[in-house]
């Protein structure tokens, strides 16, 4: 079906002339063969008989021409998406069983490939594919038209914080990026839930490299390079919330290659001490957990000694009621 068919011939005696009919009685004969037409599938008769010199017709000679309907076109998934320069896998369409696929880049012409082609995501833009399939007995369907499109990727993202880079307790700075699209933020590797703007807020607790991952329209993703929201330095003691209800954490600045145990002691304004805990710094600012809820209203003195008794800092907090 649809395929370009030729004329029809016969063979007459040496000397005889044909003459094509398109029914079996009656009818105008013509000296041209007719060409079938391949638009309809189906079984048409022609026939053809010959003429001798004499001018003495014989009988006509009846010539069957079957169409055979073309198969329909094979399955197959259309647009097909990349980022650009990202991995590519080969095409795939699913042919009727039986049947083969035959491939092209031209929607007519060309020659045929049994291969499935790869397309290359090496440049933004548009590629078309073609495909159809074969039956047993070698009639070909139209071609299917495969769109692949091939994204650009958005533009690194850039990272700033502001007011600060570096943090004590107390303090808060906001980690934003001007890159449009959809956000994922990361701390140190790993997914920051729940956070799905443009910035993030990022007190002491939150220490660490920030990076964020921005995806366009397209679903193409780049990541930006890391910003470090680091620990200040700063040898303070701090208590907070201050004033408090007796229920407070103490931090104080620990280098990294000083994590060491501490030892936090609280006496109240007569000197007696009201509270003892020793405990291991793992990170620069370890919030150290202070319970004095069944103190009296006053004001508390605050010491932090190392591993050697050696003090470190001191500060006051004041319990209301």
């Amino acid at each position: 079906q649809n395929v370009t068919a030729a004329a029809l011939t016969a063979t007459p005696v040496a000397g005889n002339t044909l003459k094509w009919y398109a029914t079996a009685t009656g009818g105008t004969g013509s000296t041209t063969a007719p060409t079938p037409s391949t638009a309809t599938a189906g079984a048409v008769t022609y026939y053809v008989s010959q003429t001798s010199a004499q001018g003495c017709e014989g009988s006509r000679a009846a010539l069957v021409v079957t169409t055979n309907p073309a198969p329909a076109l094979p399955a197959v998934i259309t647009p097909v998406a990349y980022c650009l320069n990202t991995v590519s896998t080969i095409l795939s369409a699913t042919a009727a069983t039986g049947n083969t696929l035959n491939w092209y880049n031209t929607a007519t012409g060309g020659a045929a490939s049994a291969i499935p082609p790869t397309p290359v995501t090496t440049v933004v833009g548009n590629q078309a594919f073609y495909v159809s399939q074969t039956n047993g007995i070698g009639c070909e369907s139209p071609r299917a038209a495969i769109a692949v499109n091939i994204n650009a990727l958005p533009l690194v993202p850039v990272l700033s914080a502001a007011p600060y880079t570096r943090l004590f307790p107390g303090l808060t700075t906001t980690v934003t990026t001007s890159a449009t699209g959809t956000y994922a933020w990361f701390r140190n590797g790993v997914l920051l839930a729940g956070q799905s703007g443009n910035g993030v807020s990022v007190n002491v607790g939150g220490l660490g490299n920030y990076t964020v991952m921005v995806t366009n329209a397209a679903g193409c993703s780049r990541t930006s390079n890391p910003l470090t929201i680091a620990d200040s330095t700063l040898g303070k003691l701090f208590a907070y919330p201050n004033p408090s209800k007796g229920n407070f954490e103490v931090r104080y600045y620990s280098p990294v290659n000083d994590l060491q145990p501490r030892t936090l002691t609280v006496f109240d304004d007569k000197g007696a001490r009201v509270f003892s805990t020793r405990q291991v710094i793992f990170s620069g600012y370890t919030p150290m957990q202070v319970d004095l809820r069944n103190a009296s209203a006053g004001t508390y003195t605050i010491y932090l000694t190392d591993n050697s008794g050696k003090k470190l800092a001191s500060g006051q907090v004041l319990i209301g009621r």
